[in-house]
């Protein structure tokens, strides 16, 4: 037997993160709540750690809706506690009549209206006689708003208009208005949604099943339906970068002549971080990810064909007739994920780089991951060669090539996009959980390059000329010898050694060399100073080369510390400025060596080597 009364429920308290590491992600996007008694108690402990960080105005503001505010995660439970991330609708339930005159006639049998609201109907009494439109949606719109029906006039077609019921209660649902031949209604009509993964869901999905230990999340807000209209995206493009980006404008080529803003400051105040800029004040992150952007850039919706066109088989009572396609909501089950044309792709191209331009302004230790979206295939102007010029050479938007810009080709279809179309999903959230694994596993210096994949995770719309070898500014996904497995590990700039790893290996030195200057702010800039400060760098450098991130048999060959008179003017010193410069070799990656063999006379012989 339960006895009321108040419980304490004791936690473990939360391990300091250790300040080195670079595995850590920040997600930023759009994400359903998760509602019960499970969700509240994990908002309890989230508000407390949101207080402890100096959030504790901005979450009472917001309430439990956890808007705009960097969550901090450990495992896929701790996420599923708090966000539903299979919670997303799959389309906006709306019903519309036929179109009516501006005055109707309303029998004395015709004053009962019902409407059917997730399964319970709810009855609405009209005035008969002669009534206006506009008085109609007045009764309609009193009697239903409060139930989680919104009523208004549709598009007018020529002195008539359609009467608009869309469904406004929470969550996936029906709604069906009961035939009202006066009303519109000849006979009933139907609507339903249906709940369906969100990206960012499955981005988190993904990125702890492939090793990941823990991730920040910044949501801001719902995510839009699956299947919504092109200004709706907009609208949620406009939210995800801030700054009053795309305010007003109706499609994606409206954004095309658009500003990106640039993300606030750090000082004097956090109240302005926004999405992105939460990175301000979260110096322990490496990765950033906004899975939501392939799909917010879609121009071709994800879906296959109309139900009503479907042409449904003959009934043949024999062995193996052909059963009809599914149809859900009005659309084939098994429709195809959203795509983009030329607009699209550019749009895409210009978040993408300032994503990367912005975050360097903050830090360059931290990564932007980003997923190539689908490309349209009946798009004539577009294919894997455009795809591959824009990122080479950034024809398109402000250009692709950045030393903090990570790319990853094609979606991948796996057990954990389940609940997304045709079972595909970006592949940023994999990339990052595996690039995770292999940090705390391996070390940060250490490649993807070569890791196998579930054989359950394939690639989905692979273009052919998308493979490692010639897309050399991209990380690709594909097949290797024993199946499934990330082929290249790289960034979009070909001016530097575009390995990712080495990138991240320079994240790692540069992070142990702030948190050394952190320590030291009003230690006397001296000589002691300057040697303790070598010495500790010189410390971590040896460990690298031992862990062979270095390479080269000697110290004096692997890395060189300088911190001293050599490295710093008079002035510099005058100015309390202490300047150490490190020299490093990193050890160089490879990812693919191919052996060409010759069978003859019994024996093979080698005919020559390529990487």
């Amino acid at each position: 037997m339960r006895v009321p009364g108040i419980s304490f429920l004791p936690q473990a308290p939360r391990a300091a993160a250790e300040p080195n590491r670079v595995d850590i992600a920040l997600f930023v996007g759009f994400l359903p709540l998760r509602s019960g008694a499970v969700a509240e108690t994990a908002r309890v402990r989230v508000a407390m750690e949101l207080s402890d960080a100096g959030w504790e105005v901005r979450a009472a503001r917001t309430g439990a809706a956890l808007v705009d505010l960097p969550v901090r995660v450990r495992s896929l439970e701790e996420v599923e506690a708090l966000f539903d991330t299979g919670g997303r609708v799959d389309r906006s339930v709306s019903v519309i009549s036929r179109p009516l005159a501006e005055t109707v006639e309303i029998a004395e049998d015709e004053t009962l209206f019902v409407v059917n609201l997730d399964g319970e109907e709810q009855r609405v009494t009209l005035t008969s006689g002669s009534i206006t439109r506009e008085q109609v949606v007045s009764d309609l719109s009193k009697a239903l708003t409060l139930k989680g029906v919104d009523v208004s006039e549709g598009e007018p077609v020529g002195d008539k208009a359609p009467l608009e019921f869309r469904r406004t209660a929470q969550g996936a649902g029906s709604l069906t208005v009961y035939t009202h031949a006066t009303l519109g209604f000849p006979m009933s009509a139907f609507d339903q949604s249906r709940l369906v993964g969100a990206p960012l869901g499955v981005a988190l999905r993904t990125f702890f099943g492939a090793g990941g230990r823990e991730a920040v999340i910044v949501r801001m807000g719902d995510p839009p339906p699956r299947y919504c209209s092109e200004e709706d995206r907009v609208a949620a493009l406009s939210t995800l970068v801030g700054g009053g980006y795309g305010d007003g404008a109706p499609d994606l080529a409206g954004l095309l002549s658009d500003t990106l803003p640039e993300l606030p400051a750090e000082y004097p105040t956090r109240d302005p971080w926004h999405g992105l800029a939460h990175l301000h004040g979260l110096e322990d992150v490496a990765m950033v990810l906004m899975p939501d952007l392939p799909e917010l850039v879609a121009t071709v919706p994800g879906v296959s064909r109309e139900a009503d066109e479907l042409p449904r088989p003959k009934e043949i009572f024999q062995v193996c007739a052909p059963a009809p396609d599914t149809v859900l909501n009005g659309q084939i089950k098994a429709s195809k994920p959203a795509s983009v044309d030329v607009n699209g792709l550019e749009v895409w191209s210009r978040i993408s780089a300032w994503a990367a331009d912005q975050v360097k302004l903050i830090t360059p230790e931290v990564m932007v991951l980003c997923a190539v979206p689908l490309v349209d295939e009946d798009a004539g102007e577009l294919g894997a060669i455009d795809v591959l010029e824009i990122v080479k050479t950034g024809n398109v938007g402000q250009g692709m090539a950045h030393r903090q810009l990570q790319l990853v080709t094609p979606w991948i279809t796996s057990r954990a996009a389940d609940d997304m179309p045709a079972g595909a999903a970006p592949a940023d959230g994999l990339l990052a959980g595996h690039i995770a694994a292999s940090t705390l596993a391996q070390g940060a210096w250490r490649t993807v390059a070569g890791r196998a994949l579930l054989a359950a995770q394939t690639p989905y719309g692979a273009l052919d000329a998308v493979t490692f070898e010639a897309a050399p500014q991209m990380s690709v996904i594909g097949y290797g010898q024993r199946g499934p497995a990330i082929l290249s590990d790289r960034i979009t700039d070909p001016e530097v050694y575009n390995q990712a790893n080495l990138r991240r290996l320079t994240a790692l030195i540069l992070r142990a060399a702030r948190h050394r200057g952190q320590t030291a702010v009003f230690d006397p800039n001296g000589p002691l100073f300057w040697r303790d400060v070598a010495m500790s760098l010189t410390t971590l450098l040896r460990q690298l080369h031992s862990a062979g991130a270095l390479r080269g048999l000697r110290e004096e060959e692997a890395f060189q510390v300088l911190c001293g008179p050599e490295t710093m003017s008079q002035a510099d010193i005058d100015a309390g400025r202490a300047i150490a410069e490190i020299t490093f070799a990193p050890a160089h990656s490879i990812e693919f060596i191919e052996i060409s063999l010759i069978a003859a006379e019994g024996s093979f012989t080698q005919r020559g080597i390529a990487r």
